[in-house]
């Protein structure tokens, strides 16, 4: 099948259909069935285009997904009349039909979802019914979690000998929605035995180029990559891509001079963008790799188990918690902060968290303002460490700093993005996520380095996360913050939360997480605070409602009408926990001192409640 030239594979089949008018709530797989005519002539259209593949219209055809649209009984139907569509289409042209499989959806994957042998049998299921209908090999495609992927290979693997194109998904350099990180995860899908190995879909053309072009200097195995064309733009109420076919043509030819054997597209490419392709390569020669041996799994030094200060993460949980946030000092004035943290202290607050130029925005360094918090306030601080700022070399370095400093707690997190020019022309790093920041911390308290060398001592370092409480699909959150679990995290901080219902249903979806939680609560300033953190601060949402409440109020009345708010917010947690993370608005300090005694003593309250009953 592979040569020395690049094989053109065919390009969106999704797009297309929703051109034509189709709603994208439905299902495209039970055209095979409802309107072969059509999904031919979109095939017939890559062919002659000039195509060496072809995919099966079955991405979503298992039994999981269209179970959905009533259809789940018709699995072995529509892969079967997926397959014939294709063969007509290509008759009389020597073109390799690709039985497509995509993976499950994240509600099927997600904790609570369907147990891994009922995700086994329903890849079977779709493998095995375009095995027997006569696929040239199986394509598997778009999968954001390696572990998913492992699950998809192994079940086709079990149910026929076809050659297997296996690729992954990403959303950014450092890793897909799942945290899984682009060359590692790569490369554990080449060890794993897929005859090619590669990418599609994504974040566009550029991004995939970037990942393909770092893994394919470190193997010479077959690779495959279908991007897409961009991003879409909504023109006139449609989803359109609008990147032009000699851009994307661009790319197809510096994917062969990277050495990439199977080269097609994704979401918005057409068979326009495709015929530019395969005119673009039509004298290609791929650039030849060296062939490597497939490298060991990463050494693992476990040592003994870490051994870590007591702390109040270990008390009775019924106890009240507070984590609250001050921000560093924008310039070298800290008095201030400092002040604040003896606040904070008196009030009762367990952990002082201090961000790390949040909204990527510089400011005093939050390793030096946390030692001078512990030294001269008396206060033990959380220190925000992004993946932002540092790359692998300096996160090592600094986090094995703060620990010799005496700093036990931080909050390891992915970081708020730079802005398309960034401060004084800055950029982010990103060398890993959050994922990985978790994965190293947990490493240097075992005593080795992301490397599996040795540190000699370990690190006692007590691992925070956070969690996005305001995002459309909570579970998917839930997902994430299993993982970071699994992979060595302690406790967790929630993003601010002015919504009761939420509130309650983020306790109900992490109850058997059996991790302490902080749920974020954020007293407004004014109206305009509360107008801004909810139009321009990424993750924010702030009902109608509480804007409502908070509109024509600054100064001490604005401040008040915030505090009432979070006053009633606080009953809602104190339902449901006995922790809470206050995020100090403008270092109003004063503010967050009033908002922990209240807490406090309203978890006292319903502690003595339930005595009585």
């Amino acid at each position: 099948m592979l040569g020395d030239r690049p094989l053109i594979g065919d390009g969106a089949m999704g797009t297309l259909l929703y051109e034509q008018g189709l709603p994208l709530d439905r299902s495209f797989e039970a055209l095979n069935l409802e309107r072969p005519e059509l999904i031919e002539s979109i095939h017939r259209s890559y062919v002659e285009a000039g195509v060496d593949l072809i995919e099966t219209n079955t991405f979503g055809a298992n039994a999981e997904r269209l179970l959905r649209s009533g259809q789940d009984h018709l699995v072995r139907d529509i892969n079967a009349a997926g397959v014939k569509v294709a063969q007509r289409a290509c008759v009389g042209r020597d073109v390799f039909i690709a039985g497509s499989i995509g993976p499950l959806s994240r509600s099927a994957t997600a904790h609570g979802g369907l147990e891994p042998t009922a995700q086994h049998e329903i890849f079977v299921e779709q493998a095995v019914t375009l095995a027997d209908a006569g696929v040239d090999l199986i394509l598997l495609e778009t999968f954001t979690s390696f572990a998913a992927l492992r699950t998809a290979f192994e079940a086709v693997k079990e149910v026929c000998d076809l050659p297997v194109v296996a690729q992954m998904a990403f959303v950014e350099r450092t890793g897909s929605f799942q945290g899984d990180e682009p060359v590692p995860s790569l490369t554990e899908v080449w060890r794993l035995g897929a005859d090619v190995v590669g990418i599609n879909c994504g974040r566009g053309p550029r991004l995939l180029l970037d990942i393909i072009e770092r893994f394919a200097l470190r193997t010479g195995h077959p690779l495959s990559a279908f991007f897409n064309a961009g991003s879409p733009d909504l023109v006139d109420g449609r989803f359109l891509y609008l990147k032009s076919a000699p851009y994307l043509a661009d790319t197809a030819e510096r994917l062969c001079k990277a050495g990439v054997n199977l080269i097609g597209g994704c979401c918005g490419t057409t068979p326009e963008v495709i015929a530019a392709i395969a005119e673009r390569l039509k004298d290609s020669k791929l650039t030849v790799r060296p062939q490597v041996p497939i490298p060991a799994p990463p050494r693992v030094k476990v040592g003994s188990d870490p051994v870590f200060p007591p702390s109040f993460l270990d008390g009775p949980p019924t106890e009240p918690s507070v984590i609250a946030e001050l921000d560093p000092p924008r310039g070298m004035d800290f008095e201030g902060t400092l002040e604040g943290a003896v606040r904070m202290r008196k009030a009762g607050v367990d952990l002082v968290s201090l961000a790390e130029n949040p909204l990527a925005s510089p400011r005093m360094g939050n390793v030096a303002m946390a030692l001078l918090m512990k030294q001269q306030a008396g206060v033990e601080p959380l220190v925000h460490f992004t993946c932002r700022d540092r790359n692998l070399i300096g996160l090592h370095s600094d986090i094995m700093g703060a620990c010799a400093l005496g700093l036990h707690y931080i909050l390891a997190i992915t970081g708020d993005p730079v802005s398309v020019i960034g401060e004084f022309g800055a950029k982010g790093v990103y060398d890993v996520t959050s994922f990985g920041l978790v994965k190293l911390i947990a490493g240097l308290n075992r005593g080795v380095n992301a490397a599996g060398a040795s540190i000699k001592v370990p690190t006692s370092l007590r691992i925070g996360v956070a969690f996005g409480s305001n995002v459309k699909h909570l579970h998917v959150q839930v997902e994430r913050l299993e993982r970071k679990k699994s992979l060595g995290a302690h406790f967790t901080l929630t993003q601010p939360c002015w919504d009761p219902e939420r509130i309650a249903e983020v306790f109900e979806q992490t109850r058997d997480l059996d991790m302490p939680l902080y749920l974020g609560i954020m007293p407004f300033a004014s109206e305009r605070n509360a107008e801004f953190l909810h139009n321009e601060v990424p993750g924010m949402s702030v009902p109608d409602g509480v804007r409502r409440r908070m509109k024509g109020l600054r100064g001490p009345e604005g401040r008040e009408m915030g505090c009432r708010i979070c006053e009633e917010l606080l009953d809602v947690v104190a339902e449901h926990s006995s922790r809470v993370y206050l995020i100090t608005p403008f270092n109003h300090y004063g503010t967050t001192a009033r908002l922990t005694e209240y807490f406090k003593e309203r978890v006292r309250a319903r502690a003595r409640q339930q005595q009585g009953a």
